[in-house]
């Protein structure tokens, strides 16, 4: 298990600028509103916040064996797989199984290179900022396909 990999206990400044309320698809809320949102899970025992490098990935309880993921990359897209493959291995000491969406293709190709399956694709389930529909994908991943080193 890489010891690289942080749990940050409070979310830190360095995130409000990468918090998008159409991501979060809470285009009601302020950007310090997400950020209390999120400090308040991960104050419940609900939520956790995992760093490696420059990559921050806010993991959320969704049932006892499932978690679901949030990726915020600061740094190069080059790094972030690394980053994505450390913080997957952590998360799943914890969980069975990891779940994420994303409307960006390119999101998942990433995430497919650090060993997450597609699932499904949800359609016309994200909202972009001009009020059109797009189509979100799934992907998953369980403990027993966690790549060996």
């Amino acid at each position: 298990m890489p010891a690289f990999v942080e749990i940050i206990e409070r979310v830190p400044d360095v995130l409000l600028p990468y918090i998008d309320r159409w991501t979060i698809q809470e285009p009601g809320l302020l950007d310090l509103q997400i950020v209390e949102l999120m400090q308040s899970q991960i104050d419940a025992g609900e939520a956790w916040l995992l760093k490696h490098g420059d990559t921050y990935v806010f993991l959320r309880r969704q049932t006892p064996w499932i978690g679901d993921t949030h990726i915020f990359n600061l740094g190069s897209t080059w790094n972030m797989v690394r980053a994505v493959r450390a913080i997957t291995a952590k998360a799943l000491e914890a969980f069975v199984k990891l779940e994420t969406r994303h409307h960006d293709k390119r999101i998942g190709s990433m995430i497919r290179r650090c060993g997450w399956r597609p699932e499904a694709v949800y359609r016309s389930a994200f909202c972009t900022r001009d009020g059109t529909f797009v189509d979100e994908y799934g992907y998953g991943i369980v403990r027993g396909d966690i790549w060996a080193g």
